[in-house]
């Protein structure tokens, strides 16, 4: 699949907008990271008046849709988030426009849902340890192995082991629902996990940082890209791992408020977020995979090979969003990391 990401076509349709017009996009990709991606298109738009705001929880995003309308005073014309299943709900839902990248030859089929909502990168899930505290050679790489370190390492690994909490994250929720399905032995090992006191983050940046600094020895269902960029930079004893057994890839999801003020600056920033130059400063500056065919994915992608598995936007992803399953989903996850035995 990798490999049919690596070639392809290279046009691309060029969105109008008209100049000095504001164009407001709300997303869960904070400043800092998204600030390359900002810089290239004021650079080459520079008319357009981007207002961008990347403070969002995915949460947050999707309320915000569905209460404010086209009445509110902020409303913005881009929701872009990696809470797959929350913009395909907003697609079911009705709060998504029209909007199909352009050739459709230069993606994969899955790129577009219902051809509102679109996918513009794709994003491992990863392990993550600490190099100083844990042995390569003893860091697990699926998921049956990591379970038998949990119960081997117990009292060593108690309140040093880390994740993100369902309950605080939309995405870590999504990915904890697809874990459900893809592992036959979740049950058993979110039950190691709450034997060894698993910690709970709120979020990928505090669990890499605090890996790093030695205060976890290893954590799971971190975001790879953030990983990989930090552990290249200002976390040097940050160790990154992408499961042989299968490696969750997740995409950050862009759509187009139904109720925007904007609509051709909206369509223009989605096909800025799918263009050539922007998918490879994806690639090369943010570490993430990028979905157009003709630009090459980051050097790390090719370790992941047949175990890359790309979560999908269909109607099942909504599945666990209502309200009595996501109770039942949320009450189980909590009785299996509650156990100490």
């Amino acid at each position: 699949m990798l490999a049919t990401l690596a070639v392809g076509a290279t046009t691309n349709r060029t969105a109008r907008a008209t100049p000095g017009e504001r164009l407001v996009v709300h997303s869960v990709l904070g400043q800092k990271n998204a600030q390359p991606l900002v810089d290239e298109f004021r650079r080459r738009y520079p008319e357009i008046d981007l207002k961008y705001d990347g403070s969002f929880s995915s949460g947050d995003l999707s309320y915000r849709v569905k209460q404010a309308g086209a009445t509110a005073s902020d409303t913005a014309d881009v929701i872009w988030s990696s809470a797959m299943d929350l913009q395909v709900d907003l697609v079911a839902t009705g709060h998504a426009a029209a909007y199909s990248p352009k050739p459709r030859a230069a993606f994969p089929s899955w790129v577009s849902y219902r051809e509102q909502a679109v996918c513009t990168t794709l994003e491992p899930s990863v392990f993550i340890y600490n190099r100083r505290l844990l042995s390569a050679d003893d860091v697990p790489r699926d998921r049956s192995t990591l379970i038998a370190f949990l119960q081997a390492q117990r009292a060593t690994l108690e309140g040093r082991v880390t994740t993100i909490d369902i309950a605080s994250s939309g995405v870590a929720y999504m990915l904890a629902v697809q874990d459900r399905t893809h592992c036959p032995d979740y049950p058993l090992l979110m039950s190691k996990l709450g034997a060894c006191k698993v910690q709970l983050e709120t979020g990928t940046g505090t669990m890499l940082e605090r890996v790093n600094s030695g205060k976890y020895i290893f954590g799971l269902n971190a975001m790879g890209a953030y990983a990989m960029s930090r552990s290249q930079t200002d976390l040097p004893d940050l160790g990154v791992v992408f499961p042989h057994d299968y490696t969750l890839a997740l995409s950050r999801v862009a759509l187009i408020n139904r109720a925007t003020q904007n609509l051709a600056g909206a369509r223009l920033w989605l096909d800025f977020l799918l263009s050539p130059e922007t998918q490879k400063i994806f690639s090369s500056k943010l570490n993430m995979i990028p979905v157009r065919r003709n630009v090459a994915p980051p050097p790390y992608a090719a370790s992941i090979g047949d175990a890359l598995r790309p979560i999908r936007m269909t109607s099942a992803l909504t599945d666990h969003l209502a309200p009595d399953t996501q109770r039942k989903f949320m009450d189980e996850w909590k009785r299996l990391i509650s156990l100490q035995t």
